[in-house]
C-alpha cells in the first residue's frame, strides 16, 4: 500500500497535499487576529511532509543485495543471498553454467534452520537435468530483512523501537560441481545468472560478478565466488590420540611406542586425515596405501615410513591412476624419514589454509629421503621441502608433470639421484645452501638444475643430458660446478635475473665437459660477466680460459654416447682446476666430466 502512495517518485501524493495546502495557505497568513506563526509552521510541515515522501521512496526504491557462491565439495555448492535493503528481495530464478564440469542431475535446498550446513532438516525445492552445461532453478523466494524490537538510552532518554539488519538465506546445490582432478589453486567460478526482485516495487535487480573491495553501484546485485573445498579443521591438530583412533579406524596403536599410530597392510584413504600433534604417524613395512581423489594425509606429529627392499611401502593412486592429494608433516618433533616408499599419482593440498605444492611435503622440519621413488607425480612439486635440513641417497624421479623436487630455504646432500623426464625442473632451489653430486638429470623439460633466490649449491659429479636448460642461475645464485658432464641440451648454462627485487645470477664452473648442446651459455644484461667457465672440454671454439676441444684427447669418441662421461686427460697438457671450494671432496682424479655410466650412477664415483 505504502509503495502505491508512493511508487512514482512521491509526485502525484504531493500534488494531492499541495492542492490542500495551497487553497487554505492564504488563508491562513490573511489571519490578522492571530500572530502569522501559523502561515509559518504550516510552510516548514510542507517541507517536512515532502522531504519524508521523497525518502520513504528512496528507501523502499533500494534494491542492493549480495550473492555469495561457495564451492564446498567436488559435488556440493552453496549460494547465499544476503539483502542491504528495506524491502528485501525475491529471487525467481537462478542458473549456474559450467560446460566443463556440470552434467547429470542437480538439486536445490534452502537452509532452512539456518545452521549452515545441508542436513535432513533443510528444505528441498527443486530437482534440475544439467542442459548444454547449464543448470536451472526456479525458487520464487522471498528474502526478506531481519527486524529486531530493540531499546536504548539516546540523549538521556528512553527509547525503543524496530531495528531493521540484513535479511540472509543460504541455499545448497548438489550435483557435479568440480573435476575431483583439480589442483587446489585451480578455480573457475561458473557463470552465475540471477533474476530478481524488490520484494516490494517489483523492479528488476541486475546483476554481476565484482571484485573484492570493489562498491557496487546503486539498486544492483553483486556477486562473489569462492574455492571453499578445501579441508579445514583446525581443532584435530590438538586431539589425544584416543580421539584421533575413534575418529580413524584404519589407524592403530602402536605396540612400542606410546607416542605413534600404526598403519599397516593394504590400506584405502577417501577423506583428508589430519594427525595431532602429539601423534606420530608409523608406515609399516610393506604397507600398500591407495589414496582416493582428493584425500590427504596431513602429520603434525611426524612421519616414519621404513620400508626395506623386501617390504616396501607403496602410496599411490586407484587403478586409473587419478590424482590424489598430498602426504604432508608440518613442524615434526624430530626428523621425518622415509626409506624404500614410492610415491605415485600424488597432486597438491590445501589444509587448514596451507598450500601443500609436493604430493609429499614437509614444512619446518628435516627429511631423510632413502631409496625412494616418485612417479607420475601430478603436483607443481614432486617433493616440496621447506626450512629444513635434507639428506637424499638412491631416490628416483620420473615423469614429473612438472618438477621432481622443490627446496626453499633448505640445507643439505643430494646424492646418487636421477631425475627422468620431467616436464619441469629436476630440483628446484630457492634460498638454498645445497650439495648436488652424482647425479643425473635426463630429458627435463626445463632445466636440470635451477638455481635461484640467492641460493648457493655446490654441484659435482653430475650429468645433463637432454634437458632445455642443464643448469640456470637467477636472484644472486651463485653455483659452484664442477667434474659435470652437459651433453645434449638445448642450453647447457643460463645466468639471469627473473625476479626484479633481486640481482643477476653467478657462478663458477670447472672441469667439466660440453658436448652436443645446441647453445653453451646464456647470460642476461644484469649477469654478464658473473659467471666463471675454466679448465673445461668443449667441442666448440670458445674464449673461456683455460678450456681446450675435446678432440685433442684421446678418448673422447667415448663422450657419444655418455659411455663414460669422462675424459682422461693429460696432466702435462691440461691442468684440472682446484678450486678452494672443491676441498672437502677430497678428489683426486686424471679427467673431466662425470663418471656415470648410461644414465646410472658408477660405484665408488668418490
Amino acid at each position: 500500500v505504502l509503495w502505491k502512495m508512493v511508487g512514482d517518485g512521491g509526485d502525484s501524493l504531493i500534488d494531492k497535499y499541495l492542492k490542500i495546502h495551497n487553497k487554505f495557505r492564504p488563508l491562513v497568513w490573511a489571519d490578522v487576529l492571530r500572530t502569522p506563526v501559523q502561515g509559518y509552521n504550516m510552510d516548514q510541515l510542507k517541507k517536512i511532509f515532502i522531504y519524508n515522501v521523497r525518502r520513504t521512496y528512496k528507501v523502499l526504491d533500494q534494491s542492493n543485495a549480495n550473492a555469495t557462491y561457495r564451492l564446498e565439495s567436488n559435488d556440493r555448492a552453496s549460494l547465499e543471498f544476503t539483502t542491504l535493503n528495506f524491502c528485501g528481495i525475491k529471487v525467481r530464478q537462478i542458473e549456474l553454467a559450467d560446460s566443463a564440469n556440470f552434467t547429470g542431475e542437480y538439486s536445490l535446498y534452502q537452509d532452512s534452520n539456518k545452521n549452515g550446513r545441508l542436513d535432513d532438516s533443510d528444505i528441498f525445492i527443486q530437482s534440475s537435468p544439467a542442459r548444454n552445461g547449464a543448470v536451472h532453478f526456479d525458487p520464487d523466494n522471498d528474502i526478506l530483512p531481519d527486524v529486531r524490537y530493540e531499546n536504548d538510552i539516546i540523549e538521556g532518554r528512553y527509547w525503543e523501537f524496530y531495528n531493521t539488519y540484513a535479511g540472509r538465506c543460504r541455499f545448497f546445490i548438489t550435483g557435479k560441481m568440480a573435476s575431483p582432478n583439480r589442483q587446489p589453486l585451480e578455480f573457475t567460478a561458473p557463470q552465475i545468472t540471477i533474476m530478481a526482485q524488490n520484494a516490494v516495487s517489483e523492479k528488476e535487480i541486475p546483476s554481476a560478478f565484482v571484485s573484492q573491495g570493489e562498491p557496487l553501484p546503486p539498486n544492483y546485485m553483486g556477486i562473489s565466488a569462492f574455492d571453499c573445498s578445501d579441508p579445514f579443521d583446525l581443532e584435530a591438530p590438538e586431539y589425544a590420540m584416543a580421539e584421533f583412533l575413534a575418529k580413524n579406524p584404519e589407524f592403530k596403536k602402536h605396540p612400542t611406542r606410546q607416542d605413534a599410530v600404526l598403519l599397516a597392510g593394504s590400506v584405502i584413504i577417501n577423506r583428508t586425515i589430519i594427525v595431532p600433534k602429539s601423534v606420530l604417524l608409523f608406515i609399516e613395512p610393506g604397507a600398500d596405501i591407495t589414496l582416493k581423489p582428493g584425500s590427504n594425509i596431513l602429520c603434525y606429529g611426524g612421519l616414519l615410513s621404513l620400508g626395506t627392499v623386501e617390504q616396501p611401502i607403496s602410496f599411490h593412486g586407484q587403478e586409473d591412476h587419478k590424482m590424489w592429494g598430498s602426504v604432508a608433516v608440518v613442524r615434526p618433533k624430530e626428523k621425518v624419514i622415509v626409506h624404500h616408499t614410492t610415491f605415485q599419482d600424488g597432486g597438491q593440498a590445501e589444509i587448514n589454509g596451507i598450500l601443500f605444492t609436493g604430493g609429499f611435503a614437509v614444512h619446518d622440519g628435516d627429511l631423510e629421503l632413502i631409496d625412494c621413488q616418485f612417479t607420475d607425480m601430478q603436483s607443481e612439486d614432486g617433493v616440496n621441502l621447506k626450512n629444513g635440513f635434507i639428506e637424499m641417497k638412491n631416490c628416483i624421479f620420473r615423469n614429473s608433470s612438472s618438477d621432481g623436487i622443490d627446496i626453499d630455504f633448505g640445507n643439505g646432500i643430494v646424492s646418487d639421484c636421477q631425475f627422468v623426464n620431467t616436464t619441469g625442473d629436476g630440483l628446484d632451489l630457492s634460498g638454498s645452501r645445497i650439495t648436488i653430486q652424482n647425479c643425473t638429470f635426463e630429458g627435463m623439460g626445463d632445466k636440470g638444475i635451477s638455481v635461484g633466490e640467492d641460493s648457493h649449491p655446490l654441484i659435482v659429479n653430475n650429468v645433463f643430458r637432454n634437458c632445455v636448460i642443464g643448469v640456470s642461475s637467477k636472484d644472486l645464485s651463485n653455483p659452484k660446478v664442477a667434474y659435470c658432464t652437459f651433453f645434449e641440451n638445448d642450453l647447457a648454462i643460463e645466468v639471469k635475473r627473473k625476479k626484479a627485487m633481486f640481482g643477476g645470477g653467478y657462478g663458477e664452473v670447472v672441469n667439466c665437459i660440453f658436448a652436443g648442446n645446441k647453445e653453451l651459455l646464456q647470460q642476461d644484461y644484469f649477469s654478464h660477466g658473473n659467471i666463471k667457465i675454466s679448465h673445461s672440454l668443449v667441442d666448440a671454439e670458445v674464449d673461456w680460459p683455460d678450456c681446450k676441444k675435446i678432440d685433442e684427447f684421446p678418448g673422447a669418441e667415448n663422450v657419444l654416447p655418455i659411455q663414460p662421461a669422462s675424459i682422461t686427460v693429460d696432466k702435462d697438457r691440461f691442468r684440472l682446476a682446484e678450486p678452494e671450494w672443491l676441498a672437502p671432496f677430497s678428489i683426486q682424479r686424471d679427467h673431466a666430466g662425470a663418471l656415470v655410466y648410461a644414465g646410472r650412477l658408477s660405484p665408488g664415483s668418490f
